[in-house]
């Protein structure tokens, strides 16, 4: 392959690498952990801005969140001892099911957002919490929900902090992918405050290849109020009604509904610590 890159930058701060890539906006490419990058056609590009070479990771514990720099790596978020304790060891568990320990000491939480890949676990991680993202471009500098990352962000923004927010809720996750390794050919998560019995609130969030991970408002506002028993009972059909999962080269599009409906009627039992 033919790479015509001529030049790379590390600029020190985010407006630097805003105003480099301003330069050449359809020639340029920024670098976070390089993962993504890595299977590009890179001779799209004349110039690479390595954005993590000069910005600090860090992960801050404050009152009412975590805020943490967009090019801390996977593995520190998954070996953080601060988040882990508040959340209950959801990051050390499901962190681990993303890629190998070289892709995760590699791959940024920041990078990992902005490329949006349908195989991707951190974004349907994070959409089980209260996620949101500081997007910063030549014009502007604000925060948004990670569920509104697609009309949000746009060609040229820089992801350059992660807040997520402090609550009280429960978490669960699956996945299935071919191997251990692999890529998810179907992820689900659920966040689930129960009260008396009843779903007080709660999230559903499927992910799949080519679809990157999406909440669920239709499933959640179906189950919101019901109480546990009813939920679970009627998930398989809110999963035919609502799921709009496809058919890739490695899953057909039947056997992904049906996992759908598993992982989510399970999770809920889980979750809400019953048995059927």
């Amino acid at each position: 392959m033919h790479y015509s890159i001529n030049n790379f930058y590390k600029p020190h701060t985010t407006d630097e690498a805003i105003s480099i890539f301003e330069k050449n906006p359809d020639k340029s490419v920024f670098l976070s952990g390089g993962t993504n990058l890595a299977k590009n056609n890179l001779s799209r590009y004349d110039t690479i801005i390595d954005i993590k070479s000069n910005f600090k990771s860090s992960i801050v514990n404050s009152e009412n969140f975590f805020e943490i720099s967009a090019c801390t790596s996977l593995q520190e978020v998954l070996e953080n001892v601060d988040l882990n304790d508040y959340f209950d060891g959801f990051f050390k568990k499901y962190f681990q099911m993303i890629g190998s320990w070289q892709i995760r000491n590699m791959a940024t939480l920041g990078g990992s957002i902005a490329s949006r890949v349908g195989w991707s676990d951190v974004i349907s991680l994070l959409l089980l919490l209260r996620t949101e993202v500081k997007i910063v471009n030549k014009n502007e500098k604000k925060w948004i929900k990670l569920e509104d990352l697609n009309k949000g962000m746009k060609k040229g923004h820089i992801i350059e902090k992660i807040r997520i927010m402090k609550n009280g809720s429960k978490y669960g996750y699956k996945r299935f992918s071919r191997t251990e390794f692999d890529i998810g050919l179907l992820n689900c998560g659920v966040t689930l405050k129960l009260d008396d019995n009843k779903i007080k609130d709660i999230k559903v969030v499927f992910g799949s290849v080519p679809v990157a991970g999406k909440r669920y408002t239709e499933i959640e506002n179906a189950l919101r109020g019901e109480e546990i028993y009813e939920a679970i009972e009627i998930s398989p059909e809110l999963v035919n009604e609502m799921f709009d999962g496809k058919a890739s080269p490695f899953i057909s599009r039947e056997y992904r509904f049906e996992l759908a409906k598993v992982f989510l009627s399970e999770l809920l039992m889980e979750l809400a610590g019953v048995k059927l």
